[in-house]
This record gives C-alpha cells, sequence and structure tokens, in this order.
C-alpha cells in the first residue's frame, strides 16, 4: 500500500518520518467515520432537547396564566441551560458515552448508524438549526474550521502536519476492483492524492458520500470533525516527540553508565596489558 503521506512517483515534502508514526497517523484520518457518527448522535440528542428546554419558558408562564402547575420532565444529564450554550463537560460526556455503546460496532454498522442518524437529524431539524448548534459546539470547544483547497495555488511544500482528508475517490481497475485515492489537504491550502488500501478506502469512501447525500453533515465534519482529529493529531505528535526525547536521554544515560562501569586501560596495571 502507497504510504499515505508519500504518493507513488512524488519525492517527500518533509523529512521522512519512521513507519509507526505514519501508520499512526493515517490511522487517525481515517477514524473519521467514528468521529462523524459520534458527532452526528450527539447532535440527534442535543437539537430536540434544546427545542424542547427553550420552549419550556413559554409552556410556564402559560401553565401560570391558566392556574395549571407544570412539572418538567428534564433527565437530570440535560443541559440546565436554555440553549444558548452549550456546556463542554455535557459534549465531553456525551462524546465519551457514545464512543462506549459504537466501540464494539464493525463497520458496516457503524456506516448504517450514521446514516440511520444523519436521516433522523434531517427530520427533526432544519438547516439552520443544525448550522446554529454546530457553530456553537465548535464555540464551546474552541475549535477553528479545518482547511478547506487554495482556490490559488499555494507555495511551499505539502504539510503532513496539518494534513486532513478533503475527499474519497474511487476507480475501477481492469480487474473489476476498486482503487480508492484519499484528496488530503493541509492548513495552507495544498491538496495531495494518495492511495489507501482497499478496506481503509471502502470504509472511509463510503462516509464522504454519506456527507454527499446530507449536505448538513459537511458542516459538521469540516467544522467540528476536521478540528478534532487535528487536536488528536496534534497529541499524537507531542506523545511521540517526547518518546523519542525519552529514548535518546535513556541511550545516554546507557552510555554512560556503561563507560563509568568499565574499567579504563590506565587503570590495568602493567603485567596485565596485553
Amino acid at each position: 500500500m502507497n504510504d499515505m503521506f508519500e504518493p507513488d512517483n512524488a519525492p517527500p515534502a518533509t523529512p521522512r518520518q519512521p513507519v509507526g508514526v505514519r501508520n499512526h497517523r493515517r490511522a487517525i484520518l481515517i477514524s473519521v467515520l467514528v468521529h462523524l457518527g459520534l458527532l452526528v448522535s450527539l447532535l440527534c440528542w442535543y437539537i430536540p432537547h434544546r427545542s424542547k428546554t427553550e420552549a419550556l419558558p413559554d409552556r410556564q408562564s402559560a401553565a401560570s396564566d391558566s392556574g395549571d402547575p407544570v412539572t418538567s420532565r428534564t433527565p437530570p444529564s440535560s443541559p440546565s441551560t436554555s440553549g444558548e450554550d452549550v456546556p463542554a463537560e455535557q459534549i465531553q460526556a456525551s462524546l465519551e458515552s457514545a464512543m462506549e455503546q459504537t466501540g464494539g460496532l464493525s463497520t458496516e454498522q457503524k456506516l448504517s448508524e450514521l446514516e440511520k442518524n444523519l436521516k433522523r437529524l434531517n427530520s427533526i431539524s432544519s438547516p439552520e438549526s443544525i448550522q446554529d448548534t454546530t457553530d456553537k459546539i465548535a464555540e464551546t470547544l474552541g475549535l477553528s474550521s479545518g482547511p478547506t483547497p487554495s482556490s490559488k495555488p499555494a507555495q511551499g511544500a505539502f504539510d503532513t502536519a496539518t494534513a486532513q482528508i478533503h475527499d474519497v475517490t474511487r476507480a475501477r481497475q481492469e480487474d473489476g476492483s476498486w482503487i480508492y485515492h484519499t484528496v488530503l489537504v493541509d492548513k495552507a491550502g495544498r491538496t495531495q492524492q494518495v492511495e489507501l488500501a482497499e478496506a481503509e478506502g471502502k470504509s472511509t469512501y463510503n462516509t464522504f458520500q454519506q456527507l454527499k447525500k446530507f449536505p448538513m453533515a459537511e458542516g459538521i465534519y469540516r467544522q467540528l470533525v476536521m478540528p478534532m482529529l487535528q487536536s488528536v493529531l496534534d497529541a499524537a505528535d507531542a506523545a511521540d516527540k517526547q518518546a523519542h526525547r525519552l529514548k535518546q536521554e535513556q541511550a545516554v544515560d546507557q552510555q554512560q553508565r556503561s563507560l563509568h562501569e568499565s574499567p579504563s586501560r590506565q587503570d590495568v596495571p602493567p603485567s596485565e596489558m596485553p
């Protein structure tokens, strides 16, 4: 399989990374399906509840005028606000809960769940409410929208550290099998097309087909999934650098210890000199 960041016949734009690091970055990037599925599931829960919460003051006012008491059935885990803000703790807890529930699902099951939730989200909310909620979640978590291809040729080498998947395409080969390519885009808008293995390519391609079937999902991906994946990539890079520094320090320490423990030639008695 071609390397995720170094397609055939293209010289590396940056110093070559260890295989383990490159594979780690590729695994993070193709987790688009998981992240998108979790966020769509979160919006399916939050948007209808938010609508009910915002409607509650009007219902209470109407009941007060008529003399009828109103009993709130708001679940304990729901946001305590009127829907104007999305608590970051609530988002994190919801994502962690959803991750536990979907952790054991196969790729096909995850895609099925994603399509089901996208259809549900499309039926229970308007594009405006989805965009509004997406904006609020991004603002609450401090996320900036992911990169998009530049309309003008961008100068400089492709930046693998900020590379994100922009699209996935496929083409039929002579033997009838499919070959999948992913279009990567970096922070500056530079693009690079590379080949994916069949299993990875199929699931990632089907995920992006869902984005195209439900335009609202593209905004969720660009505004939430992309920056979340970038945060994971940054954390992974920091961990890799820390591990590399620690390994170097251990090697130096071991070398110094060996030199200290080994007797020098000057310490050997003349009679024992070769």
